[in-house]
């Protein structure tokens, strides 16, 4: 059961939003009807182009077609592996960004702990050293005889 090739309409057509910038209009396309060139530009193969052409299509059209088509193709894949490529590209650089911010954090907090830390270390001895004074100064007071 062979099928013919079917042509998509414009609403159910996915593709319609890329451009393809790189195909060059043939002239002999120019010269169909504005009807006839919208049932082209819905096909979504070669064949169903040359179905959609009928009696109206020049000798190789197909062959073009179909060219042009690989061509498309291959410049899709090349696309997509750029793609990928540019991919691991960004993760290597948002890896990088996210060590180096964990290295600055990191100095950060020691770069703080060395600011601060003297002086609490200085404030708690004398803290420390006032309570020891104070409880040495009773513990003598408590040990002399009443007068």
């Amino acid at each position: 059961a062979h099928s013919e090739p079917v042509c998509l309409e414009p609403s159910s057509r996915r593709e319609a939003a890329i451009p393809v910038h790189e195909v060059p209009p043939f002239q002999w396309i120019q010269s169909l009807p504005k009807e006839q060139r919208s049932r082209l530009a819905r096909c979504s193969s070669p064949g169903a182009a040359l179905h959609a052409l009928g009696d109206e299509a020049p000798v190789g059209v197909l062959q073009e077609l179909q060219r042009q088509t690989q061509n498309l193709m291959r410049r899709s894949l090349d696309l997509e592996e750029e793609l990928e490529d540019l991919e691991l590209k960004h993760q290597a650089h948002l890896s990088a960004i996210q060590e180096e911010h964990r290295a600055q954090k990191k100095r950060g907090k020691l770069r703080l702990l060395a600011q601060w830390a003297p002086q609490r270390v200085a404030e708690v001895r004398a803290v420390r050293g006032s309570r020891e004074a104070r409880e040495a100064r009773e513990a003598r007071e408590s040990r002399r005889p009443d007068e």
